[in-house]
């Protein structure tokens, strides 16, 4: 048995093409701003998965501050949590265009 190898491959979890897919709702680019806010790797219609909308929409300031901390080391967490709530007065985000209205 052989304790070296001459070559590895790594699956670092996404693609540019699921970037750039505007069904997928990752992407900020101006001509994709009414893409749905999805942003699940699976985003089949039978997902039982939430979305980035459903979370936006239905989460705390403080849960949104915690998520943006956590899954992004985001510095900015608070203020980008109380501007998403400011935003979905009376509306819902639902399109990565409302997202980055909102921020």
């Amino acid at each position: 048995m052989r304790d070296t190898f001459d070559i590895g491959l790594l699956d670092l979890g996404f693609s540019n093409f699921q970037l750039l897919d505007e069904d997928r709702g990752f992407s900020y680019l101006p001509e994709k701003d009414d893409s749905l806010l999805d942003m699940r790797f699976d985003s089949s219609p039978d997902s039982q998965l939430v979305t980035a909308s459903d979370i936006l929409n239905s989460s705390s300031q403080l849960e949104l501050m915690q998520i943006f901390k956590k899954f992004a080391d985001e510095r900015f967490a608070p203020v980008l949590a109380e501007k998403i709530i400011e935003a979905r007065q009376g509306t819902i985000l639902a399109t990565t265009g409302d997202f980055k209205k909102a921020i």
